[in-house]
């Protein structure tokens, strides 16, 4: 499944967004995109001032990076998944599809 942030509300973002999305699903180089996180997010990554659904898309990638490189989850970044997805419910499907992928991730853990 994909997932793409909004490209008017997180402009800035979307690129770096998309080379993390293409080294860890495409490429699937986990020590690259850990790089590349590190490179493009270097503040918490967990306190961005963007949109919630965007950030829960960035953090999400973020948490299958450190799963994938380090063989298990980030608490911080997991913790902060969980209270946007307590927060903002799940009255759309982007928000479904984004859950979904979480579980996706986490269970496989």
């Amino acid at each position: 499944m994909l997932l793409f942030l909004e490209p008017s509300k997180a402009k800035s973002m979307q690129k770096n967004f998309e080379i993390l999305y293409d080294l860890i699903y495409s490429k699937e180089d986990s020590n690259a995109a850990f790089n590349m996180l590190t490179k493009f997010f270097r503040a918490n990554i967990d306190s961005m001032n963007i949109e919630e659904l965007d950030l829960a898309k960035i953090l999400l990638v973020a948490l299958n990076i450190h799963l994938l490189r380090n063989k298990m989850l980030d608490e911080r970044i997991n913790d902060k998944l969980k209270e946007l997805f307590d927060a903002c419910g799940m009255e759309n499907s982007d928000w479904e599809k984004v859950l979904q992928k979480y579980n996706d991730i986490v269970n496989v853990e």
